[in-house]
């Protein structure tokens, strides 16, 4: 027998402006306490918890994280600090995401580095809350934080469209965005 959870997809239709900023109105307020980047672009938000990983290690997670699969930047005072662009990829060997301890040689490359070293330092004394939320069109959020920082994602032209999905990790719900150039929709997930 299957002791598993269940879980129940509901597609609630046209991805609309107002649904999403009621997705992501239970950030207002929080601390921004977390990010890490297995695949997809991970923004955790409020206090963190202990737990265990899949691998049975410690870590901690928030209550609430976004999860971006389409493209996505932090900026400060509209300048581009980090983004889904820094992925470096060096022939078939794929490098880390982003090192905080190792600047890289290019002095271009180095100013945003030391941008996004300084939005680490500001995040890790827990100076960054979430002050308000928005949506644009196509599926793109705003997420405006103290410090004149903010969290954006959206839609390149690239041809690539993906997805964001915000989780409460307490009460086991999500809600997607499927950016689809065929048509924005919005899903909701919860424990059966």
């Amino acid at each position: 027998m299957d002791d598993a959870p269940h879980s129940r997809v509901r597609q609630l239709g046209p991805l609309s402006k107002e649904l999403v900023e009621l997705a992501l109105s239970p950030l207002v307020g929080l601390p921004f306490t977390g990010f890490y980047k297995p695949l997809f672009a991970i923004f955790e938000f409020g206090d963190q918890r202990p737990d265990k990983n899949r691998n049975g290690e410690d870590v901690t997670f928030a209550d609430w994280n976004i999860a971006f699969s389409c493209s996505w930047q932090v900026t400060k005072a509209d300048m581009v600090v980090l983004g889904s662009n820094d992925m470096p990829w060096s022939g078939k060997r794929k490098r880390r995401f982003f090192q905080r301890t190792t600047p890289p040689p290019d002095p271009w490359k180095r100013i945003r580095w030391q941008l996004a070293n300084e939005f680490f330092d500001v995040a890790d004394k827990g100076n960054l809350r979430v002050v308000s939320v928005s949506s644009g069109s196509a599926g793109a959020v705003s997420l405006q934080l103290t410090e004149e920082y903010a969290i954006r994602a959206f839609n390149a032209d690239s041809g690539f469209y993906g997805l964001w999905t915000i989780r409460n990790l307490a009460e086991d719900y999500a809600f997607t965005a499927d950016l689809r150039p065929e048509g924005l929709v919005a899903y909701e997930i919860k424990p059966t």
